[in-house]
């Protein structure tokens, strides 16, 4: 599959997915509350957008041994929002589903101008050496803004009055689930068993980096005194990130982007590995 090509179907794929995302969304509820900062909203934005981008910088320029442009990929992990899984796994756990929704919302949101500023401000600052990434501000903040804020609400508005039924919204979901699974297809479309070694040395850094961030936001939610329902959403939000946002900026980015397509899938085994874990845990987080 020629660049372009995949380009032009993650572009439709991202689309069609942010819009049955807003679809499975309430209009109403995000209409009426999204401005509405609660505490457990307040310590959630907190995590996502401070939190989580000082631990992945403390731990990519002073911990961990990675080449620049693994570490410019980690960083753009770190600075997008979270949607689709995190928000399964919220259900899957008995979490605040709204919540879920309401913060993905609202980071995104916040992503279309921090996301862009601050990679371009890493990359100058601090991966510059042997990298070939290309940081174009005002590419990157459109593609987010039609690919997957548009759609997204374009999605809730559409089911505005709650009047697609239930049967419709199930064949969304489903459609969710085929694009994660055409995501998992394409990654494994470009593993090299030659770069097998490579690919099993990324495992326990990434795994170190979702430890933190569980244990960090797992303490600054028992700080704060956050109810547990809302306690286990924040936990899972905080290292669960949107793939689609990660792989149009990573396309943004990189001019060989299967390199880092199999690193997608590793986070995306891993992230769903310790949700799961989180699943079996989820006593412990009451």
């Amino acid at each position: 599959m020629e660049i372009s090509t995949l380009q032009i179907v993650v572009f439709i794929g991202t689309f069609l997915l942010m819009v049955s995302v807003g679809i499975a969304a309430s209009y109403k509820d995000l209409v009426d509350n999204i401005f509405i900062i609660d505490r457990a909203l307040a310590v959630s934005m907190i995590l996502q957008l401070l939190i989580v981008p000082i631990v992945f910088f403390i731990f990519l320029n002073f911990i961990f041994d990675l080449e620049s442009n693994i570490k410019i990929f980690l960083m753009i992990l770190a600075l997008s929002p979270g949607a689709v899984i995190s928000t399964a796994f919220v259900s899957l756990c008995k979490g605040n589903v709204f919540l879920s929704i309401k913060m993905s919302a609202i980071v995104t949101l916040i992503s279309i101008f921090s996301l862009p500023w601050i990679l371009s401000v890493y990359v100058s600052q601090f991966a510059i050496n042997n990298s070939d990434a290309s940081i174009n501000i005002n590419l990157i903040t459109i593609q987010i803004l039609v690919l997957v804020i548009l759609p997204f609400f374009l999605g809730s508005f559409i089911n505005r009055n709650n009047f697609i039924q239930n049967n419709f919204l199930r064949s969304v979901k489903y459609f969710t689930k085929g694009c994660l699974v055409f995501v998992i297809i394409l990654g494994l479309n470009y593993f090299n068993l030659k770069d097998l070694a490579i690919y099993l040395s990324i495992i326990p850094y990434m795994l170190l980096l979702i430890f933190f961030l569980v244990i960090s936001a797992y303490i600054i939610c028992r700080l704060s005194s956050v109810e547990s329902k809302d306690k286990i959403t924040i936990v899972l939000e905080t290292f669960m990130q949107n793939l689609a946002v990660v792989l149009i900026v990573v396309m943004t980015v990189f001019s060989e982007v299967e390199k880092f397509l199999p690193y997608m899938i590793i986070w995306l085994f891993l992230q769903n590995l310790v949700g799961y874990i989180i699943y079996f845990m989820r006593k412990q987080f009451s």
